[in-house]
């Protein structure tokens, strides 16, 4: 397919500019990189690569979230000098809080759910709308919540947990432990 896609458009290039496609042969290694950088992509060939890589961004999302449930589990973090798993997250990986914060309570909400691990894994769910209901899913509610999670918005999932636990996302705040505290 990005093969296919370059040669259209390699083709398309020369046949505007009318350059000799045998010419290219000739030319040194920047010259070619420099007529290349101006090849114009096709929308199609644009929206294919930023399907793939949306597809690679879930698939990197639930590898990440079981490579950091070992990590968690085997508290491997110690070994490298850290004390958490959110300090692992942050120090040694270069995750954001928010990131850290959303990996680690999903990751750790998915032992108590494996129903939430699995339709990250199917791709019905990303890590950002699982950790929406994180704090109100159980393995009672599980169904409804991860329903909700699948088709609701992600403002009126926020409406819905707000509603079952008042004081989630409206006033919570994380706050990092460190050694000395």
């Amino acid at each position: 397919g990005h093969v296919v896609r370059f040669v259209v458009d390699i083709l398309c290039f020369y046949s505007r500019y009318s350059i000799d496609l045998v010419s290219v042969f000739d030319m040194p290694l920047s010259t070619i990189k420099e007529v290349f950088m101006k090849i114009p992509f096709t929308h199609q060939g644009l929206h294919q690569t930023a399907l793939a890589r949306a597809k690679n961004y879930k698939l990197g999302e639930k590898e990440l979230l079981d490579i950091l449930a070992d990590v968690d589990s085997a508290k491997s973090y110690l070994s490298y000098g850290v004390s958490s798993l959110f300090r692992y997250c942050t120090e040694l990986l270069g995750l954001s809080e928010s990131e850290t914060y959303r990996f680690t309570q999903v990751t750790r909400k998915s032992v108590e759910v494996p129903e939430l691990k699995q339709a990250i894994a199917k791709g019905q769910l990303t890590v950002s709308k699982a950790s929406r209901i994180a704090p109100v899913i159980t393995p009672e509610t599980q169904e409804i919540w991860i329903e909700k999670a699948i088709h609701l918005p992600q403002r009126e999932l926020e409406r819905e947990v707000v509603k079952e636990r008042p004081r989630t996302l409206s006033g919570e705040r994380v706050k990092v432990l460190t050694p000395e505290h």
